[in-house]
């Protein structure tokens, strides 16, 4: 797109005048002439050295008599406008021009409205807003096509045809400009021709046909030596070499850049040096020479920075950086990809963006910084699809699964890959029909060509048959006369042989229209014939290699069609022509095989049209032109036997990752069963210390009970004991019954929730009950056992009947709820919000609150059995797990963790949808 908008500026150059006056001049100058120069000048120099342009006419505005002269005043603002966006002010500048548009229109300037406009469609192109860019240029169209000025209307079918083409509308950008090219001829234009070429080369490039890219390119060369515009040829030059580059032919790109350097010192444009200086190094470095590479480099950012224009230097940085990574000087590479990208979107590029994502997502690469690079990889992709810059997009899918596949993350690498393969595909597809397209509307045009000629002949036939009718009339009226004018017979002789001297002449100058009418119909491989349906006769012109329909009589029942038509086409023809005859079309067209004289066939396509009927209508002679299009046949099945080795090839692709994909599923099957024995192992160790410390407390106590009872035995049994020791050992005997049953107690608890970690049963069968209803009593449980507190409030619960296993999921509901409840903040308020909502094959339940939350490092732990962050409490931590075995195993769901809108957890799980008999 940079090179387009280059292009343009050259374009503009060409309106310029010669003699573009000095400051030294605008200042000497005084009023209405101050004003006129100073336009000149800023016409000229917005383009090249904008800051100075502005600040020259900021300080001759006090004193320029602006209000006197409303047209040259607006000029001033228009050309302000381009300046301000010359130096990256876009906003200041589409400001100026809307006011120059709806001034000039209200004051009927249209001179200034279209150049307004056109200036204007260029700053929206720069912003990427093709769709405005489109409207302002059809406007400017609509304001000069009736008003003779080709120049004009073929710089706009131009402008318009590479809007359409930054819209990679390919085969509508390639007519506007083939239009531009026959209006350019029409006035011999040489420049607006060639200017033409260089960018219909340009669409070849991007739809990836480099062969006719370089021949228009280099004709593009030739072109302007002869216009001898130097700033154009060294683009030109650039633009070649940016072809030679794309082929992988270096040296010879080296030596068009080189060329256009030249050029553009000779003529000291220096801010295209910039531009030359950064694709050396940038050639320099895909030819393998770093060290030339960086010099280059380094002359592109001494330059830029002594033109005081740092918005040039985000190429130069993209390139150094490429260079560090490559010299593995990452620091260095990240610092100056960084400089790049600041450029790129104070620039607002969303190509240019896209590239340096790119870049920097390859140096996260190198550095093994993977996360950072699947970041800075999916931005690069939406800015390339935005952009349509197809080579960064499919660079940016190939990292993207790169780095999937180093992060272990292989199904999502595959995934990047398929959408890799067909984004290409459908990119190759796109190209193939856009160049069929681009092949038809070159064929449309030269045919279009063709029949005005044709018409203009018929025209000219008509006019000489009408002069030969009007010779007859007047004899007629003078032999009719011929009685009573008797002294004039001889008079009338002279006129009358005077008359046909002209209709001879008339006659011969029909021959020689025809005889040029033959040429061009051989010129063109063409066939003109004409059937008269009143005779039954059909006559050819031109038919030399073809025998399509054979010369005089036809067969009414097209019996004399069959030995020369393929049999396979000869019903879609007849039909055609038997429409004719029956009136039911005026014209057709049709595409056959016909036998040529060798004795093969060839295909031709047929265009015929009623041009003779009698007073009913009906037709008498039908005329028509045959091409031959056998090339293009054959270039089609050419492209169906490419789609289908392409289908065979990616369908062994997929085979091949179909059969990947397997094995990564068996080696994924034996990680869970490894992950089942490590599993069950944590469960053994944490359900032994569970029980241990119950167990303990309760042995402690008996062992301590049989110590005590043997002492008051023995005392009894030597009649010793006294009340008071009696009540003492009561008391001992109370306080270890107490912590005896304290611990069988917690045993059995904890039993019991050991067996609900196992779920086994499902409960009595489905049934449909108020979700609503269910959240409610399982709240009312939870709230409680968790002792009633009075912080906590259940939000409105939103969701209709759900069918289900109404126990277990009440069961689910009752543990997330009791879970928020403990782990929450001890005097905050507490907020829990449930929701469910049901989707195709399931239903999607929400439990959130607004409480401390789950930290991101616990995440995948909480489900774990035994795993708690609050056992100080007496938690034992199997709640969540419990809650995993219910989802999964009776519910038939999934459950994840996240952080929620309400600032706490987010327990997010589905409950399969099973269609079966309900319990009533």
């Amino acid at each position: 797109m940079r090179y387009c908008l280059l292009a343009f500026f050259c374009a503009m150059s060409f309106f310029l005048r010669a003699d573009v006056p000095s400051a030294e001049d605008i200042k000497a100058a005084k009023g209405h002439e101050q004003l006129v120069l100073l336009n000149q000048y800023m016409r000229s120099q917005a383009f090249i050295d904008a800051r100075m342009a502005l600040s020259l006419v900021e300080s001759l505005k006090p004193n320029l008599p602006l209000n006197q002269f409303p047209k040259e005043k607006l000029y001033l603002h228009l050309w302000q406008g381009v300046a301000l966006n010359f130096i990256g002010n876009r906003r200041d500048a589409l400001i100026l021009l809307d006011t120059v548009i709806n001034e000039s229109t209200s004051a009927g300037l249209s001179d200034v409205t279209v150049e307004a406009l056109l200036q204007r469609a260029t700053i929206y192109e720069e912003q990427s807003n093709s769709d405005l860019a489109l409207t302002d240029r059809f406007n400017v169209l609509s304001m000069i096509e009736h008003k003779g000025d080709y120049k004009l209307l073929a710089d706009t079918q131009s402008a318009i045809g590479m809007t359409y083409f930054s819209q990679a509308k390919f085969t509508r950008a390639f007519e506007w400009l083939l239009n531009a090219k026959e209006n350019y001829k029409a006035i011999d234009l040489e420049r607006g021709i060639v200017h033409t070429l260089g960018r219909i080369g340009s669409i070849y490039r991007s739809i990836g046909d480099l062969d006719n890219a370089l021949s228009y390119q280099l004709q593009t060369i030739e072109g302007q030596r002869k216009v001898g515009n130097k700033k154009s040829l060294a683009i030109a030059f650039n633009n070649t070499a940016i072809v030679y580059k794309d082929l992988g032919k270096y040296q010879e790109a080296i030596e068009m850049h080189t060329k256009s350097l030249e050029l553009k010192r000779e003529i000291g444009y220096e801010r295209g040096m910039v531009y030359s200086f950064n694709n050396l190094g940038e050639t320099h470095r895909l030819a393998g020479d770093l060290a030339t590479a960086k010099s280059y480099l380094v002359k592109a950012e001494e330059l830029a920075n002594k033109l005081n224009n740092r918005m040039l230097l985000g190429s130069t940085n993209l390139y150094l950086g490429r260079i560090a990574i490559t010299e593995k000087r990452y620091e260095d590479a990240e610092r100056i990809l960084a400089m790049a990208m600041e450029t790129y979107r104070k620039r607002n590029s969303a190509s240019r963006i896209a590239e340096g994502l790119v870049e920097q997502a390859n140096l996260a690469i190198q550095t093994q910084q993977h996360q950072s690079a699947v970041s800075l990889l999916k931005e690069a992709i939406e800015y390339a699809q935005k952009a349509q810059k197809n080579v960064v997009l499919f660079k940016a899918y190939e990292l993207l699964s790169q780095v999937y596949a180093n992060i272990g993350d292989f199904r999502s690498a595959y995934d990047m890959q398929v959408t890799f393969r067909e984004s290409k595909d459908k990119l190759f597809d796109l190209n193939s029909q856009q160049r069929v397209e681009m092949l038809v509307v070159k064929n449309q045009i030269e045919e279009t060509k063709r029949n005005l000629e044709f018409v203009k002949q018929q025209a000219k036939l008509t006019e000489s048959e009408l002069n030969h009718e009007i010779a007859n009339r007047n004899l007629l009226m003078l032999g009719g006369l011929s009685f009573v004018l008797l002294l004039w017979y001889l008079y009338s002789q002279r006129v009358n042989k005077r008359e046909l001297k002209l209709v001879k002449q008339s006659q011969s100058e029909i021959a020689e229209k025809e005889q040029k009418l033959s040429l061009a119909l051989w010129a063109s491989g063409d066939v003109l014939w004409s059937w008269d349906l009143k005779a039954q006769t059909v006559s050819r012109e031109n038919a030399d290699d073809l025998s399509a329909l054979p010369d005089g009589k036809v067969d009414p029942t097209w019996q004399n069609l069959k030995a020369h038509v393929h049999q396979d086409d000869f019903h879609r023809l007849t039909t055609h022509l038997e429409s004719i005859k029956n009136q039911q079309e005026e014209a057709f067209e049709v595409a056959y095989r016909v036998k040529n004289k060798a004795g093969e066939w060839a295909w031709v396509q047929d265009k015929g049209k009623v041009v003779e009927t009698d007073s009913e209508g009906r037709p008498l002679r039908v005329a028509g032109i045959q091409h031959d299009i056998t090339i293009l046949k054959q270039q089609e099945a050419d492209l169906v036997v490419l789609n289908t080795e392409l289908e065979q090839r990616v369908q062994q692709r997929t085979k091949d990752l179909v059969a990947a994909l397997n094995d990564l599923k068996a080696t994924q099957q034996s990680l869970v069963e490894a992950e089942k024995m490590a599993a069950l192992g944590s469960l053994v160790a944490g359900l032994a210390h569970e029980l241990n410390t119950p167990l303990g407390t309760a042995m402690m106590a008996v062992t301590h009970l049989h110590a005590e009872l043997q002492q008051l035995d023995a005392k009894v049994q030597e009649n010793k004991i006294t009340k008071a020791e009696l009540t003492e050992g009561f008391k001992v005997l109370a306080e270890s019954g107490d912590l005896i049953f304290s611990g069988v107690n917690r045993t059995s608890a904890l039993v019991e929730q050991f067996k609900r970690v196992s779920v086994s049963e499902r409960g009595e069968g489905r049934a449909s009950e108020s979700f609503a209803a269910l959240v409610n009593a399982a709240f009312k449980t939870a709230w409680q056992a968790s002792g009633a507190p009075k912080h906590v409030e259940l939000l409105d619960v939103s969701g209709g009947n759900i069918t289900t296993y109404s126990d277990p999921l009440m069961q689910v509901l009752e543990l997330l709820i009791s879970n928020a409840i403990n782990h929450a903040e001890p005097n905050g308020q507490l907020s829990i919000k449930v929701s469910c909502y049901e989707r195709n094959n399931f239903y999607e339940v929400l439990v959130e609150d607004n409480g401390i939350g789950v930290a991101e490092n616990e995440l995948t732990k909480i489900f774990n059995p035994f795993y708690t962050l609050a056992r100080h409490r007496g938690h034992v931590g199997l709640g969540l797990n419990i809650v995993f075995n219910l989802v999964s195993q009776v519910l038939g769901g999934e459950i994840n963790c996240e952080r929620s809108e309400l600032g706490g957890a987010k327990f997010r799980f589905t409950v399969e949808k099973v269609h079966e008999k309900l319990l009533v």
